[in-house]
């Protein structure tokens, strides 16, 4: 976050003026002649309070896959007369909420992050059951103090791929609406209802370029290899920035390099990252072929979770729909035996190529082997038979002498 003070602070004092009469100024008026509706609905707002977009350095022109950075203000044209507050103390409130029309070409990547799992077919047999711990809560962003607003703008830079992925190049028009403003609390523990809040429009092209998408990912290749991304507690932050720009260009070639780069686990931070940008992708059917070849390199750790989303994407391509359909409580699964089926021979890969795995990644690898090897998953025996297993961790001790 960061407050400035705005080079045209009067044209922020304009717009906040005009939402008295529900009109705002557009970011670029020849591009808003001809954009979608988002653009043609009033803003909804109070009179001299504001949220404003804009792209961070006022261009509307993008490469497709490129990042696009924009700035979120909040102003108000009397200062101290509303704040910026905690979530937790307004009633009604929310957070950012993105929206980008022709809608039909965008995900919103805070509702579906693309995290599969064919964990639930594993056990959605006639009489049997096995329960799952359930999803722990969320951090909250805004569980800080109060932010007063005025006319010196509040800013945050937010970069919209986090929020939104745009699944084809051309034009889309956005705003974000919020309701996290409230007028000042009186006295402790009052009850404050949260002010909903509509930004203007702010109208985006992208562009597919396919020499620049090339060009681009050479030079992040170039900048995570100078990095050197090793794991270590300080090299987050250099480390995110070629990785974010490989991810976001979601070419097959960018796809090839995001597998490459991962090692089967969440830590450092940027590996969540790539792991994202491979869940993400739109080309699904060639990230699972990098995946299976990927896993069974020295490098990289298998963990059961990345097994469900491998199993998970596979089970996808014969069953485009398998992911979204109910699994009635107590009833077999039309889908119970084929899950099965692809996480035994996932299985077996693993096994296979436990023995060259590196001392660091073997452990855990061999971990997930037993661990999914002698479950039976509502049928009369293990996953894999006792006597495959037992050559197979055989090979495995041998292996570390």
């Amino acid at each position: 976050m960061t407050t400035s003070i705005a080079p045209r602070l009067s044209i922020l004092v304009v717009i906040l003026a005009s939402f008295a009469s529900c009109s705002v100024l557009a970011q670029d008026e020849t591009h808003h002649q001809d954009a979608d509706s988002v653009a043609d609905r009033p803003i909804q707002g109070v009179p001299g309070l504001a949220v404003l977009l804009q792209t961070k350095d006022g261009r509307p022109d993008f490469h497709f896959g490129e990042m696009v950075e924009l700035k979120l203000q909040y102003a108000a044209l009397q200062s101290g007369r509303y704040v910026r507050a905690n979530l937790n103390e307004l009633k009604g409130g929310h957070s950012w909420q993105w929206q980008c029309e022709p809608a039909s070409q965008v995900v919103n990547r805070r509702i579906n992050n693309g995290d599969i799992s064919a964990k639930r077919f594993y056990y959605a047999k006639e009489n049997c059951g096995e329960g799952f711990g359930g999803g722990g809560g969320g951090g909250c962003d805004h569980c800080r103090g109060e932010d007063v607003l005025g006319p010196v703008p509040l800013s945050y830079d937010v970069l919209l791929n986090n929020e939104l992925q745009f699944l084809q190049p051309g034009r889309y028009t956005c705003r974000v609406s919020t309701a996290d403003v409230a007028t000042p609390a009186t006295s402790p523990g009052e009850e404050r209802t949260a002010i909903e809040l509509v930004s203007n429009p702010v109208v985006i092209d992208l562009n597919e370029d396919p020499v620049w998408s090339a060009t681009t990912l050479s030079a992040a290749r170039q900048q995570f290899s100078s990095a050197q991304c090793l794991g270590l507690p300080d090299e987050s932050a250099r480390c995110w920035d070629p990785v974010n720009t490989i991810r976001f260009l979601d070419t097959e070639e960018s796809l090839a390099e995001l597998v490459r780069l991962y090692k089967g686990v969440n830590k450092p931070s940027w590996q969540e990252l790539l792991w994202l940008g491979i869940l993400q992708s739109q080309h699904p059917k060639l990230a699972r072929e990098l995946l299976e070849k990927r896993m069974v390199d020295p490098d990289f750790t298998v963990t059961t979770g990345f097994l469900d989303t491998l199993t998970a994407m596979a089970l996808r391509e014969d069953h485009p729909d398998a992911l979204n359909e109910p699994v009635p409580e107590g009833e077999t699964s039309i889908y119970h035996d084929q899950d099965l089926e692809l996480l035994r021979n996932y299985l077996r890969t693993v096994g296979k190529y436990l023995p060259g795995k590196w001392a660091a990644t073997r452990a855990q690898s061999l971990e997930t082997y037993t661990r999914y090897a002698g479950q039976t998953f509502c049928e009369d025996k293990p996953l894999i038979p006792s006597a495959e297993v037992r050559k197979v961790l055989a090979a495995a001790k041998r292996s570390q002498h």
